[in-house]
């Protein structure tokens, strides 16, 4: 809902997203989402279908241009959804973690696309099929994050002058 308000309404030009507390993402646990304990495979894969475009839909389809504030660890989806936006800025105490293979769960919000995209091939290797762990360093370095904010900054404060300066340069999504 907060997606949708901010979409239309005239005094909103871009959002920037951050976590609360020592986390961007913790990722989400199946069954606390709404996804049901059961036995068929097509029941339980319609079910993450589902959970997944109500995730990724917003991000893919927000129409003002969208930056992430990785204030510490994102996990599977709250790293997926990352790429969906138009910048990653990152606190240096941020990590990056896509545990799909250990999991035994496909990919999803379209990190097969948006991660070779960004990072190359070895990037995208590393993250989704090895399931690295990856430091905002590093993932500066392959390409995930745009901007690695110093040590003691206000990540937030950094994030709002960033995208204010996007807006500025007439830059959309």
């Amino acid at each position: 809902q907060l997606f949708a308000e901010a979409a239309s309404s005239p005094a909103v030009d871009a959002v920037v997203l951050t976590g609360s507390g020592r986390y961007l993402s913790s990722g989400a646990a199946f069954f606390d989402v709404g996804v049901d304990k059961v036995n068929w495979p097509s029941v339980l894969h319609s079910q993450v279908a589902r959970l997944n475009v109500g995730i990724f839909h917003p991000f893919i389809h927000f129409p003002k241009p969208l930056f992430i504030a990785a204030n510490g660890p994102a996990v599977g989806g709250g790293t997926t959804m990352q790429l969906l936006c138009d910048a990653v800025l990152a606190a240096p105490g941020a990590t990056f973690h896509t545990p799909f293979k250990k999991l035994g769960i496909t990919k999803e919000g379209c990190s097969t696309l948006t991660f070779a995209q960004k990072m190359g091939s070895e990037g995208a290797r590393r993250m989704l099929d090895e399931g690295e762990k990856l430091s905002a360093a590093e993932a500066a370095r392959l390409g995930f994050v745009d901007v690695l904010v110093e040590e003691g900054s206000d990540l937030v404060a950094a994030a709002c002058e960033f995208a204010e300066g996007w807006v500025s340069e007439g830059r959309g999504r």
